[in-house]
């Protein structure tokens, strides 16, 4: 990497973060009149292959004051736990966890958290993957071979569990290569289903699918595909592609795109698990986008649906309004490191995201992400240099090779409150599991990204 690479955007976004005093912010910590002390308590988890988590004390909070300046410091116990007691019921911390993906060199992910409930319960899901232990998982892979109804051309093709392709024998069978299906030891296997759809001989939109509940040892799996979708029309579609699934039993199931002017799409709407399963639409509009030799720029707007009724997700309107946002010079965000996006109407919610590489004392460079979360308005916690940190924002060791920010609304609230404490658990904002609650049913946002090529 060559520092010459980092262009106007870039430099633009590493000034708000290179200086060392913060704008402060228009809201400031409040103690109840009832309640003098609250007790926040954060768990760090490492997920395995089986999805059993296991404690991660590679983290340390650091609990900071309104301009960002760091008031103390505290380290996860054994356990992956961070607990002490704040006199405010609203407080600002950083996360600073370890993080290593593939065979990548270990870096930092950094999660920044502006006037967050001190009484929630927090979350922190870690990735470090040459930590992950799958001792207590049993793993099986094979092909998988579904036979299905005759298909003159194929459109989409799903599992729940990860393959490495899947392949068309013929016209009534398909092959997913390499399908993994893993549990913990005792446990049941997952519901894995195994979806085709396509166009049949005489033009018609059809699919098919099935499950697989239990895996064993063989020179394959063989699955008839029985479940037959029912064919939906949609109220209008004529400017947007969107995608549709289900989300049932920890697994999102049946995703299929669905194209621009397309008339109808195809629910599974009679198997075992329709009435615990929750339908999911995800519409995107590209708004703009750049490109120069050396990086691209983005603008897009998406919607996530999640309801229990098929109707509700799939004919619901969606936003696809331009909206005005510096999406290549990021002129939202100013030299002194404050920000302001509130010309954006309804998103409470600024999630800022700046994606580096940083070059150690030996001359490598290792990774770092650096998340704030934030109102609308304020001032990054990035633009205030972290005790023990350094090197992180530093002119001569740092490259910014992404800045990505998101701006969120959901349709439950518009209170900031409600979307600092949903994030805080350490949830997303689209998700691929049954939701807990209504935060995220209907929710939009705005997504501006840089990255270099």
């Amino acid at each position: 990497m060559n520092n010459f690479a980092i262009t106007s955007p870039q430099l633009l976004a590493c000034a708000s973060m290179f200086l060392l005093s913060a704008c402060g912010s228009s809201n400031s910590s409040t103690t109840s009149a009832s309640q003098t002390s609250y007790p926040f308590e954060l768990t760090a988890t490492l997920n395995n292959s089986c999805g059993a988590k296991t404690p991660f004390s590679d983290i340390e909070l650091l609990l900071q004051d309104d301009d960002w300046q760091v008031i103390e410091r505290y380290q996860a116990d054994v356990s992956g736990v961070i607990s002490f007691t704040s006199s405010d019921e609203y407080i600002n911390y950083t996360l600073v966890a370890g993080s290593q993906q593939g065979d990548e060199v270990s870096g930092l992910d950094i999660q920044s958290f502006y006037q967050a409930n001190s009484a929630i319960a927090s979350r922190y899901s870690a990735t470090y993957d040459s930590q992950i232990s799958d001792e207590s998982c049993e793993c099986l892979s094979n092909n998988v071979v579904l036979t299905h109804r005759t298909l003159a051309s194929v459109r989409d093709v799903h599992s729940s569990l990860p393959y490495d392709a899947a392949v068309a024998i013929d016209s009534n069978t398909t092959q997913f290569t390499n399908v993994q299906a893993c549990r913990e030891t005792g446990d049941n296997w997952p519901v894995a289903s195994f979806m085709v759809s396509g166009d049949s001989l005489s033009g018609q939109l059809v699919g098919a699918a099935n499950f697989l509940t239990s895996f064993e040892e063989s020179d394959g799996w063989a699955l008839a595909a029985i479940e037959i979708p029912e064919e939906v029309s949609l109220v209008a579609n004529e400017a947007l592609s969107f995608t549709s699934a289900q989300l049932f039993a920890d697994a999102e199931h049946f995703n299929m795109a669905i194209a621009v002017a397309d008339q109808s799409l195809l629910i599974f709407n009679s198997h075992d698990y329709v009435s615990t399963a929750q339908y999911k639409f995800i519409a995107q509009q590209t708004l703009g986008s750049s490109s120069t030799l050396f990086s691209e720029s983005s603008l897009t707007s998406t919607q996530q649906i999640l309801s229990s009724s098929f109707d509700d997700a799939y004919n619901a309107d969606v936003e696809v309004t331009d909206v005005d946002i510096d999406y290549i010079n990021f002129s939202e965000l100013s030299a002194d490191g404050s920000f302001d996006y509130r010309s954006v109407n309804n998103h409470p919610m600024a999630i800022i995201t700046f994606s580096y590489s940083v070059l150690d004392d030996e001359g490598q460079y290792y990774p770092v992400t650096w998340t704030t979360y934030h109102e609308a308005q304020g001032s990054l916690a990035s633009s205030v240099s972290l005790p023990d940190y350094p090197d992180i924002v530093n002119q001569t060791t740092t490259i910014i090779e992404a800045t990505q920010v998101t701006l969120v609304r959901s349709d439950s609230s518009s209170r900031y409150q409600d979307y600092i404490s949903f994030f805080q658990q350490g949830k997303g904002i689209t998700t691929t599991e049954v939701a807990d609650g209504d935060f995220n049913d209907d929710i939009h946002f705005y997504q501006a990204n840089h990255q270099l090529r």
